[in-house]
């Protein structure tokens, strides 16, 4: 699929999940931002219902009382209706500005609770009526553990974050029944008739009961959102880092939720692209999947995102291109250019047989890798391309009826370039391709040789499979010159001290 998604020195990213496109533009809102958007609005709404019932039944019943009047909670019931309408806005579609509107709304909630119940169980124990005030200080307990759950249902926290949310809630409420109690004009009264115990000590522990349930809520949320099936693109992948935008999706280095394994997911934006162009992804997607062969790249997943975009997921590679290896060390040994090519022969020769075309075998479409300790494993990505590479496409590409052959060319062209660091030049008057030896005099014969073929401009003028190509690569006289002591060498001498001073990802 894409190459951008694998780069010396990558490491893991912050927590937070990111939401960006291209050149670091917001993208299209994936769920998990779409999640908090509308669990943002949830909770505002039934935060503003209550304030706005409140307020009709102070109206009717204690005008006169010493909370907070009915000016203070249609104030409130402003800011609530402000963070539902900001959600709902284009500026919805920042994760930055949800978490600044989700703050207000919580810091509000907890400023208006405290003052009201400050003032209103102060002026009934002042006035001696200890029944309504136990009575509204209960009723600001179960208004806070309403709020504990309503976070841990509407909003997709971690546990942990639930938790210090609800923590900071209980403390907000004790504190305030606590002050009360200090500053009240008890002289003459017993506490036993204030119901000190029942005001702060039995809300305590009932707020954290409220507490320990919310967290369970939360971590029985994020276990459903876990489990792949259960939900939706958001629930099983967590974009890290955006990687570079390759054909026509972006792509990110991502991480399986509920296995916590690094991936690459390329997404095909809905409101970006005809949906042509999203059909034919998917259909190179599931083509691609059926691939085993372990240099071509690994396709775990695939589907539509809840917002209609069609997303496909890789096996991370932490590797470089052929692009990068060629640009940034010069053209490759002759002995290592033919040990990658018989890596590509196979995944291009199982392609073909099940009647896929990869359609731009270039630099930027084959990573060196290493993976499960073995040094130099080639990985094809980026299968059923439609348009190429200039200098690495078959005369015959854009014509009906092109077969594996064009392939070949473009396997030809990339031994060219990994060999000269240069692509070739088109096949001369005469059809015949050109000859690395031409640049690069050491190149062997044989080898040479087999290049210039693979280029030729006629398909019938080339190996007739990748099958025959393999076997004319383990044939030269230079294909034992390469191996695993040299390979690791290689990695280490090069790779590791460039990885150590750049984790710029790749953008080819």
């Amino acid at each position: 699929m894409s190459d951008s998604h694998a780069s010396a020195g990558h490491g893991h990213a912050a927590d937070d999940d990111i939401e960006i496109g291209a050149g670091g533009v917001p993208a299209a809102a994936p769920a998990d931002t779409e999640r908090l958007r509308l669990g943002l609005v949830a909770l505002a709404g039934l935060l503003a219902a209550f304030h706005l019932l409140f307020a009709l039944l102070r109206s009717t019943s204690h005008p006169d009382a010493g909370d907070v009047g009915i000016g203070w909670l249609l104030a409130r019931v402003g800011i609530d209706v402000a963070v539902a309408g900001l959600a709902l806005s284009p500026w919805g579609r920042d994760r930055r500005v949800l978490r600044a509107a989700e703050g207000l709304l919580l810091l509000g909630e907890v400023a208006f609770l405290f003052l009201a119940q400050y003032r209103t169980v102060l002026a009934l124990i002042e006035s001696r009526d200890f029944v309504d005030a136990v009575a509204v200080a209960k009723n600001g307990v179960l208004r806070t553990v309403i709020v504990m759950l309503a976070v841990a249902a509407f909003l997709p926290h971690t546990p942990a974050t639930v938790a210090r949310i609800s923590v900071s809630l209980a403390a907000m409420i004790i504190l305030c029944h606590a002050l009360v109690l200090h500053h009240a004009d008890t002289d003459g009264v017993a506490m036993d008739d204030v119901a000190n115990r029942q005001i702060v000590m039995t809300s305590a522990l009932f707020l954290l009961m409220a507490g320990v349930v919310a967290t369970a809520v939360a971590w029985g949320q994020s276990r459903r959102r876990a489990v792949p099936g259960a939900g939706g693109f958001a629930d099983a992948y967590r974009l890290v880092r955006f990687l570079g935008t390759r054909g026509s999706g972006d792509v990110y280095l991502a991480e399986q939720r509920f296995l916590g394994r690094p991936c690459a997911v390329k997404i095909v934006h809905a409101d970006r692209r005809h949906p042509d162009e999203l059909a034919r992804f998917e259909r190179e997607s599931r083509a691609a999947s059926l691939l085993r062969h372990p240099a071509a790249v690994a396709i775990l997943d695939a589907g539509r995102t809840e917002d209609g975009s069609a997303y496909c997921a890789m096996e991370y590679l932490p590797g470089l291109s052929l692009a990068m290896i060629v640009g940034q060390f010069g053209p490759l040994p002759p002995g290592r250019a033919v040990h990658l090519a018989r890596q590509m022969c196979g995944a291009l020769g199982e392609a073909h047989r099940q009647g896929l075309l990869h359609g731009n075998v270039a630099p930027t479409n084959v990573f060196v890798s290493v993976l499960g300790g073995e040094c130099d494993v080639a990985k094809v990505v980026d299968f059923g391309v439609e348009a190429g590479t200039p200098g690495f496409v078959a005369p015959e590409r854009s014509a009906a009826g092109a077969d594996g052959r064009a392939d070949l060319y473009g396997l030809g062209a990339l031994l060219y370039f990994m060999l000269t660091g240069a692509p070739p030049s088109p096949p001369g008057a005469d059809g015949r391709g050109a000859h690395p030896r031409s640049l690069r005099p050491d190149v062997p014969a044989d080898l040479d040789a087999l290049v210039a073929r693979l280029l030729a401009a006629r398909p019938e003028d080339r190996l007739p499979d990748a099958s025959a190509v393999a076997a004319a690569l383990e044939g030269c006289g230079c294909a034992a010159e390469w191996g695993q002591d040299r390979a690791a060498a290689w990695w280490h001498d090069r790779v590791r001290p460039a990885a150590a001073s750049s984790a710029s990802p790749s953008r080819e």
